[in-house]
């Protein structure tokens, strides 16, 4: 009997595992400045540039220069990925992996995948959260909807949005594309998230954790306490917590019944509002409430003493708060209507582990809203979280 050689054989499985594959990859390891990387930015007071490392690409953002901490910044390049033939691919599933590293933490990215045809700035892209800068984190989704067909234009792009006032930068490496076939199924990378989510049903989410502290602290008036916060009507003070541009609600909860929870979803943060003062038509990006994770400072606060330097122990703002917003919120027009707010389940996990302290709602934009304290009517309409 004939016997096919050891080689060839081992050659035709090459071939056909790089054919079923088609795998387009950068591994980034540039040897030239000249690199088919770019980079854009927009809406804030920002400064990009790339520098070529050893085995991988620093995509670097100088927001030192912006006032309100509302920006992006994205690196791209095309993909040319498969053969721009006639081979009809359209019903393969797509997907994206890459390795990235970035400068602070923690910190969300998202990961972009589209074609010619996309009009969509958000559509084909998911945020990853980074906890660490130590490792290497490897993400990877599949683009839900994204069809190749012969001739299409691919690109992928990493963008940085609203990290802070200060220089950052995302390393990248190992950037693939990839069809998946009945060989090679991958999974999304647990720390993707999807890009501002319609907020959970609550009568889908079966544990509702009630506000065990909830303050309003003062920028300008730093040393003052403001217990017993309110608004007087018909005789009775209402207790309110208030966002303005001095002014910062905080919250935080008692987790001790949670101790080995693994939050599953998306959660919500619910605030009834008392009242909103806003312009009819804000600015882009403004006119809105940024809600923000208290990471440091004093952790024991209670609200009928908590100052703004009690609580931040005079540490530099980004040690007590994540400059990162864990989600940015339209306002009500009215008063009296429950804001729901989704949370993601990375940011719940954190509050649980105790990780992140508590929550922040922190002003973009010219506002003034008042939320219910826990202290009024024996906290019936107190902020909560809500979570499976």
């Amino acid at each position: 009997m004939y016997k096919i050689p050891t080689l060839l054989v081992l050659i035709l499985v090459y071939s056909s595992n790089l054919y079923s594959q088609q795998v387009w990859k950068d591994d980034c390891n540039y040897n030239t400045e000249d690199i088919p990387w770019t980079t854009q930015h927009g809406d804030g007071e920002v400064k990009t540039r790339l520098i070529v490392k050893d085995g991988f690409i620093r995509f670097v953002v100088d927001a030192s220069a912006e006032p309100h901490n509302v920006w992006w910044a994205t690196v791209s390049r095309p993909v040319s990925f498969p053969p721009k033939d006639t081979e009809d691919y359209s019903e393969e599933k797509l997907w994206i992996e890459a390795k990235v590293k970035p400068s602070h933490a923690t910190r969300r990215i998202n990961m972009r995948l589209y074609n010619q045809r996309t009009r969509d700035h958000h559509a084909f892209l998911k945020e990853f959260d980074l906890e660490d800068t130590l490792n290497w984190h490897t993400i990877r989704f599949s683009p839900q909807g994204l069809r190749y067909l012969p001739g299409d234009e691919l690109r992928c792009h990493f963008a940085l949005i609203d990290w802070g006032n200060r220089e950052f930068h995302l390393d990248i490496k190992e950037v693939k594309v990839f069809f998946e076939d009945a060989e090679n199924k991958p999974e999304e990378s647990e720390n993707a998230l999807e890009y501002h989510p319609q907020p959970q049903k609550l009568a889908n989410l079966s544990h509702q954790l009630k506000v065990k502290e909830d303050a309003t602290v003062d920028v300008l008036f730093p040393e003052e306490s403001l217990a017993g916060w309110g608004q007087q009507e018909n005789g009775e003070i209402k207790q309110l917590i208030s966002v303005s541009h001095h002014l910062i609600p905080v919250l935080r909860w008692d987790f001790s019944n949670f101790k080995d929870h693994k939050v599953k979803e998306w959660g919500l943060l619910r605030l009834k509002v008392h009242s909103s003062n806003q312009v009819p038509s804000p600015t882009h990006e403004y006119g809105r409430i940024r809600i923000m994770e208290i990471k440091g400072g004093r952790e024991d606060w209670n609200y009928e003493t908590v100052t703004f330097n009690d609580l931040t122990g005079n540490l530099p703002l980004w040690e007590v708060f994540n400059e990162q917003m864990v989600i940015d919120m339209d306002m009500p027009k009215t008063g009296e209507e429950f804001l729901e707010i989704p949370i993601s389940p990375v940011v719940l996990q954190r509050l649980i582990d105790g990780t992140t302290k508590g929550l922040a709602v922190f002003p973009l934009g010219s506002i003034q809203t008042s939320f219910y304290a826990k202290a009024y009517n024996g906290g019936e309409n107190a902020a909560t979280l809500n979570f499976n």
